[in-house]
């Protein structure tokens, strides 16, 4: 039977001393032991390697610190200030270092007095032990065991999906991905083809939904005025060096011609856009070195305020459009021009599904907080 995990508490303080030593074993100690947490003091390890590597070691792998100020050791000092920069620490001392007229070595330093600490008097200080549990109880074991249920629950999450059969989590993370789109008002969808971009017709939320298995790569859109909004998403197990260079960066990111901007449908309706605003969310159960992206589309550039790589730049379309006289059609030469700002978003290395709506989340909270869309929405 595996034991269930516990805590580990640091516990740096003056030792060889006869009172702080009896602290320890009669009242530090016992409170630990009764709350199910394991104390590291590395003088009573048994270990040859170097003292100072295995005080940086078991400080980085502690949960907590108790930290005894107790004849100033400059040693306690230190290792309490390196364990606060990532845990909590628990500061005690003995009641007289904080006396004014007491020597240096016996009186707590300036900078520490303003902790909350925890004050003793004798080895056997049955106040201070009430204060301390009750201390431990309310910070750092409560927390710990809030952050242990988040680690238990992420590590079970990843092994559902772990298990699962590839064409069941796709299907999954398509639709989540879809859902979430859809609140941000993104619900008709079209197919997009590796092979051929024609014969794809615009689908609703919920035809797209059916069709999950089949389409790992779609796009919608959004006409805000002038602005057009283009959301375009794939979901694969991975995505190859070929597959970034030749079916997305080279119709998406290269071509004159995108095969989500509609030229010849804006020349028939009549509807000219100013600007396009393209989101296009990578997805990849496996990892995708950031090189591999650098290679396939060497143009774009890596935004880290948006976390996402981009690239402006201007799209021109030119056709024909045709209209009736009274001497029957004739054709006029009409040609369109929009600056695209070009965004691609990846999420790699999925595991579960709750990271991977978290990740999705973070990026449609930056399409939806766009200054244009709302600018646009209020024309």
């Amino acid at each position: 039977m595996v034991a269930s995990k516990k805590p580990k508490c640091f516990v740096a303080m003056a030792f060889d001393h006869d009172d702080t030593d009896g602290l320890y074993e009669e009242s530090i100690f016992p409170v630990l032991r009764s709350n199910g947490v394991t104390p590291v003091i590395i003088n009573r390890r048994e270990d040859n390697r170097d003292i100072n590597h295995q005080i940086i070691e078991q400080l980085n792998a502690c949960d907590f610190c108790i930290a005894d100020l107790t004849y100033t050791r400059p040693s306690v000092y230190f290792e309490a200030g390196y364990a606060q920069r990532a845990v909590q620490v628990i500061y005690t001392v003995r009641a007289d270092h904080l006396h004014l007229n007491q020597p240096d070595d016996l009186r707590v330093h300036f900078d520490l007095q303003m902790k909350p600490l925890i004050r003793w008097t004798k080895p056997d200080d049955e106040k201070f032990r009430t204060k301390l549990e009750r201390r431990l109880r309310r910070t750092v074991i409560s927390e710990w065991k809030l952050a242990e249920a988040s680690r238990e629950k992420e590590q079970s999450e990843r092994a559902n999906f772990s298990h699962m059969s590839l064409a069941e989590r796709l299907q999954k993370l398509r639709g989540d991905a879809l859902t979430l789109f859809s609140k941000l008002g993104f619900k008709s969808w079209t197919p997009l083809l590796s092979q051929i971009f024609s014969d794809t017709k615009e689908m609703s939320y919920q035809q797209m939904m059916t069709h999950l298995n089949v389409y790992s790569w779609m796009t919608s859109r959004q006409r805000l005025g002038r602005l057009l909004d283009v959301i375009s998403l794939r979901v694969e197990e991975s995505l190859t060096l070929k597959q970034l260079r030749d079916e997305f960066g080279y119709r998406f990111v290269s071509s004159r011609y995108p095969p989500h901007l509609e030229g010849m449908r804006m020349i028939e309706e009549r509807s000219p856009i100013s600007k396009v605003v393209e989101h296009h969310i990578l997805c990849s159960i496996k990892p995708i070195p950031r090189d591999r992206i650098v290679s396939a589309m060497p143009s774009l550039r890596w935004e880290s305020a948006a976390s996402c790589y981009t690239k402006e730049t201007d799209w021109t379309y030119k056709g024909t459009k045709w209209y009736k006289t009274r001497r029957g059609r004739d054709r006029t030469e009409v040609e369109i021009s929009a600056h695209r700002s070009i965004n691609i978003h990846v999420i790699d290395n999925i595991r579960s599904f709750p990271e991977f709506r978290q990740s999705l989340v973070a990026v449609i909270e930056g399409i939806g907080s766009n200054p244009q869309r709302h600018a646009q929405q209020r024309v």
